[in-house]
């Protein structure tokens, strides 16, 4: 009889939350290619969580005034074209 092989994951960090992320194709493959190429650059893996996170924080770090003027129409665009994107109000 074959032994079950179990995989211990490392605990989470209390520092960081975990969420879903649903991707368009188009989405999911440039997140691949940005990860591919930091890892080239870096030396090590970046996973794509790694992208998304730093994303985020350079988002937050350009301020409000940079959010509206290039993710916001980046996002109305996504809208226009058929993709959800949360919901209305």
């Amino acid at each position: 009889m074959a032994s079950k092989t179990t995989t211990t994951q490392k605990p989470m960090s209390t520092s960081m939350g975990k969420i879903t992320v649903v991707l368009t194709k188009e989405n999911v493959d440039l997140l691949k290619t940005l990860a591919q190429e930091a890892s080239a650059q870096g030396g090590r893996t970046i996973s794509g969580s790694a992208i998304l996170r730093a994303l985020v924080r350079y988002a937050a770090k350009q301020g409000p005034a940079c959010q509206r003027e290039h993710i916001l129409p980046v996002l109305e665009e996504a809208m226009a074209s058929g993709t959800v994107w949360g919901t209305k109000k």
